[in-house]
């Protein structure tokens, strides 16, 4: 059976854990956010792989994890009980905001239905935990306005590369606050490819179909390893606070599988080395569209999203609130220069109605493949995902 092609984007969660002097109490204690973006997207994965079939995936684990951290601290009860159980105990926690630098911008805003009586410390702790903006907006008599000017400022944020995030039907007169989570990565490569390196050749797709692709190429000291089920080579980029991490399994390795079993585990059983490294990689584009609602509820999510058992009243008292909507769309594009992902988030919050080595080592990119962009420091999952065609 074929291999799929399979993304795992980390990055740097630097502001993760800060200065205590951003903290809007002494309560508040030291939370291994990164750790719980990486159990949270390995948990999730999965779930999204059941969904995909054989489209590419790519999604932003760290995304969306904060989307829906800056839902869970307003919940209560039975909400957060199992929201804990797959973000981690993210009340009194240090949580925070990406931190941007040249390559990496992530911003968060709260878009919030004008003259609803929302928490005053809810508000307070966004912005202090998540560094967020707050944007006032009129959804009870233009949805349709209020909808197109959040997908625009999402849209200024990715440098247009993600588009109409939240759909027609989403934004309605009963929604009273959007969260929203955007995230640019424009990396350079520490070692560019040559352009007069790239040449036609081939990928076999996850159907077993060939497809006529652009191979770069190059060949350099990497730090590299193998063990009997994949190769492992990591791309550093400028700056070196972020690599490329990439996975090749064997002809023999089905990668959907591997990634469902003990990859994790045979990872860290191996040393990279380096070592000069004869690399094949095609250039590519992909991006995807997630509604996550589904593979949420699978892993026990699911009652921030019934209007019947939610219980937000860490946002509004009223009680009247629930998760009417959460989408997720990322983007990427790979070339010999380097790296640009993109990806965003949103939470729609609802008022309640009635309803083995070689002598020579080569590492062909010909065949799915999985890689990682990791910051080496804290390594947090950013963007995951797979590739199963370069069409």
């Amino acid at each position: 059976m074929p291999n799929f092609l399979l993304f795992f984007l980390f990055f740097l969660l630097g502001s993760c854990v800060g200065e205590k002097a951003s903290l809007a109490s002494t309560s508040l204690r030291e939370f291994a956010m990164s750790s719980a973006i990486n159990d949270f997207a390995l948990k999730l994965h999965p779930e999204i792989q059941k969904e995909a079939s054989h489209q590419n995936i790519i999604w932003s684990p760290a995304s969306l994890y904060q989307v829906l951290a800056m839902v869970g601290i307003g919940s209560n009860g039975e909400t957060y009980a199992e929201m804990k159980g797959l973000l981690g105990d993210i009340k009194g926690a240090k949580l925070s905001a990406l931190q941007n630098d040249e390559a990496l911008s992530a911003f968060n805003r709260l878009y919030l239905q004008n003259n609803y009586e929302a928490s005053a410390q809810y508000l307070h702790d966004l912005k202090q935990l998540f560094s967020l903006d707050v944007s006032y907006a009129d959804f009870m008599t233009n949805p349709a306005q209020e909808r197109e000017n959040i997908n625009n400022w999402v849209e200024e944020k990715t440098d247009r590369r993600i588009s109409n995030l939240l759909p027609q039907g989403v934004i309605t007169e009963l929604t009273r606050l959007v969260l929203v989570n955007t995230i640019l990565f424009k990396g350079t490569w520490a070692k560019e490819f040559e352009k007069r390196a790239t040449h036609d050749s081939v990928f076999t797709n996850s159907k077993g179909e060939t497809e006529k692709i652009k191979m770069m190429f190059q060949k350099a000291k990497f730090f590299y390893g193998e063990n009997e089920s994949f190769q492992w080579i990591e791309l550093p980029y400028q700056g070196e606070r972020f690599v490329l991490q990439i996975i090749l399994p064997r002809k023999s390795t089905e990668l959907t599988s591997l990634m469902r079993g003990d990859l994790a585990e045979q990872m860290k059983k191996i040393i990279l080395d380096e070592k000069e490294v004869e690399l094949f990689m095609p250039r590519l584009k992909a991006s995807l569209s997630l509604n996550p609602q589904n593979a949420l509820e699978s892993l026990g999510m699911r009652a921030v999203f019934s209007p019947t058992r939610a219980d937000l009243t860490g946002i509004s008292t009223k009680d009247d609130l629930f998760v009417s909507a959460i989408v997720h769309k990322g983007d990427i594009e790979i070339d010999e220069k380097g790296t640009v992902a993109a990806a965003a988030s949103a939470a729609v919050i609802s008022r309640k109605s009635i309803m083995m080595p070689q002598e020579q080592t080569i590492m062909r990119l010909d065949r799915p493949f999985g890689f990682f962009l990791m910051d080496k420091k804290e390594h947090a999952i950013v963007f995951m995902g797979e590739i199963k065609s370069l069409r």
